[in-house]
Order: C-alpha cells, then sequence, then structure tokens
C-alpha cells in the first residue's frame, strides 16, 4: 500500500505539532546507522517536521559517531513509539549532515540555552571543560544538524492481539 491514509496523516501532523512545540512523545525516536557493516541505534529528537516536504531535522554533535556514520551512510530509519494508543512511526529515508551557516543559525536558536554547553566542548579534551560556553546567539563549534528526507512511512497499531502496518511511500 502506497496511500496516505487518515491514520497515517494524522500521525504526521501529531509528529509535527509536537515538534514545533518542543513537547511530546513521537518525538523521542531511536535513530538507526551503519557503522561499517554493522547497525547502531541511538535516541535523537526530532527537533523539526514538515509533512509537506516529507522531511526532519535532529541535532547531534560534530564528534557524534552518529555524524560521521551518516556521511558514510546517509540511509537510516527512525522509530517512535507511543504506549496508549499502542503504535509504532517508522520513518525511513536518506540523511545530510547541514551545512548551511544560516540554516545551522537558524537551527541553534531552537536549542534551549541550557543544552547549549553540550555542544561547546570536545568530549575528549578535559581541560576544555573548565572554559566559558558560548554567549548569546553564537553558535557553539560542535553543534551540528541532520536532515532526513523520508522515503517509506510504516505506521504499527496493535489491534486484535496484533500489529497491523499500514506503509506510505511519498512521492519523490
Amino acid at each position: 500500500m502506497t496511500q496516505l491514509t487518515a491514520e497515517i496523516r494524522s500521525v504526521l501532523d501529531q509528529l509535527a505539532a509536537e515538534a514545533a512545540a518542543g513537547t511530546g512523545p513521537l518525538r523521542l525516536a531511536a535513530l538507526a546507522t551503519i557503522a561499517g557493516h554493522e547497525p547502531q541505534v541511538r535516541h535523537v529528537i526530532i527537533r523539526r517536521f514538515s509533512p509537506a516536504e516529507m522531511k526532519l531535522v535532529f541535532f547531534c554533535r560534530a564528534d557524534d559517531a552518529k555524524f560521521g556514520e551518516i556521511a558514510s551512510h546517509p540511509a537510516v530509519e527512525l522509530v517512535s513509539y507511543v504506549r496508549d494508543p499502542d503504535r509504532q512511526l517508522r520513518l525511513a529515508g536518506t540523511a545530510v549532515n547541514l551545512t548551511d551557516p544560516a540554516l545551522l543559525d537558524e537551527l541553534w536558536h531552537r536549542v534551549r540555552p541550557s543544552a547549549r554547553s553540550d555542544y561547546v566542548f570536545s568530549r575528549d579534551a578535559a581541560e576544555a571543560m573548565t572554559e566559558a560556553a558560548p554567549t548569546g546567539d553564537q553558535r557553539a563549534p560542535l553543534f551540528r544538524a541532520v536532515e532526513v528526507a523520508i522515503r517509506r512511512v510504516k505506521l504499527l497499531t496493535f489491534e486484535n492481539e496484533r500489529w497491523i502496518e499500514r506503509v506510505y511511500l511519498p512521492a519523490s
């Protein structure tokens, strides 16, 4: 099935609303990437989602393994889970590390001031931890953003004691 059902549209709209509001369970997603020949999975927070463009954005650090894995193997999948009602949203697509300085500056403004220090220092440089964090709107040196162009949406709902899968393939 490749049609956009009302149920899939509703969940995608919910994700867009949660991303815009900065809160909600669909924003927390497990991200699967490839490192060499092995899959790697970790959580990310979806910061922006456009159902019209079928693109999402999450943030990471320049020294995160996922940043390099995406550069080497851009195929990714994200999975979000909501308990009530029991459903999984699986988004497969192609990821790119964003490089446009103006866009990165715009996205940097979405980072809470209390979280900005996460993007300042190299984890390997212990002495750097004593340096001051950037002030004002100056973007931290390790801040990066990743955009995923979604090529497949799977919605799994638990109905009648089994998982029901609905698939949507957006037009490229």
